[in-house]
């Protein structure tokens, strides 16, 4: 039986949470990731960081439509492993 999970989702550039509207989550519980402002002169990989801490939920499903870095280093600083990549 699918026991309920965490989930997590991250439009892409250019795309909002709207993006996910006609998805059935059924039972879960679906939070959706904001994109924030870079810092001045941030690399993409503290950016990608920061991004991923909105993740909170150990063993969460990210469901995404980004770039595989954010995916990157959400599943090397979280217990999330994304299992799909859309681009």
């Amino acid at each position: 039986m699918w026991q309920s999970k965490e989930l997590f989702l991250f439009s892409g550039l250019g795309a909002d949470e709207r993006i996910f509207q006609n998805l059935n989550f059924k039972n879960n519980n679906a939070t959706y990731i904001k994109w924030i402002d870079p810092l001045n002169n941030e690399t993409i990989e503290n950016y990608a960081l920061r991004i991923s801490k909105q993740i909170t939920a150990e063993n969460s499903i990210l469901i995404g439509v980004l770039t595989l870095l954010v995916f990157s280093e959400a599943s090397q600083t979280t217990n999330v492993s994304p299992i799909a990549y859309i681009n």
